[in-house]
């Protein structure tokens, strides 16, 4: 049986540059490495949204009652018009845009194009994995145990993770090994 070991982290001497694996990553160049990956970030963005207005919602859209416990809420569909009208803009979009419907079927609707979609699924994953990174480099980073347990809105038995107050989008990440054990949710 053979085991697959991960990277360890090696600080220099004078703790300015690290180590993972083979690559070295000077502490004073982060920053610079943050700017980057937001630009990608950013431009990849756009490109997923090129042609639909993406305009900041106003900060009272924005708002969430962490004390709501109902299953299936989110924030993002608390009935507001416009939640409601910007949830559907990029469908609408793309199904205006010539090149993205192959054609209408008479039972099933629009056949969209493979392709088209393909590429669109392949950016919109690498746009996650850059607003992942940059999570982890701006914060502490989350473990694995803990990313598992992302959610966008209530289940039966465990509250969501997604939070927006003050104009402002966040995380609040809980993991606990007692969930193996019972059926409870708790905040570790």
């Amino acid at each position: 049986m053979s085991e697959t070991s991960h990277s360890t982290i090696d600080w220099n001497d004078d703790y300015t540059e690290l180590t993972i694996g083979d690559g070295k990553i000077a502490i004073a160049k982060l920053k610079d490495l943050y700017s980057g990956l937001l630009k990608d970030a950013t431009s990849k963005f756009n490109t997923l949204t090129a042609g639909i207005s993406t305009p900041l919602p106003p900060s009272d859209v924005l708002s969430d009652d962490r004390a709501i416990d109902k299953p299936e809420y989110s924030f993002m569909d608390s009935g507001k018009p416009y939640m409601q009208g910007a949830r559907f803009k990029g469908i609408q979009h793309f199904a205006s845009t010539p090149g993205w419907i192959v054609r209408n079927d008479e039972v099933d609707g629009p056949v969209w194009s493979h392709l088209r979609m393909e590429k669109f699924m392949s950016d919109a994953e690498d746009l996650l994995a850059l607003l992942m990174v940059l999570m982890h480099i701006s914060n502490q980073p989350a473990r694995s145990t803990e990313l598992f347990t992302l959610q966008i809105r209530n289940s039966v038995n465990v509250h969501r993770s997604l939070f927006a107050t003050w104009g402002d989008v966040s995380w609040i990440l809980g993991y606990s090994k007692v969930n193996l054990f019972c059926n409870s949710q708790y905040l570790a």
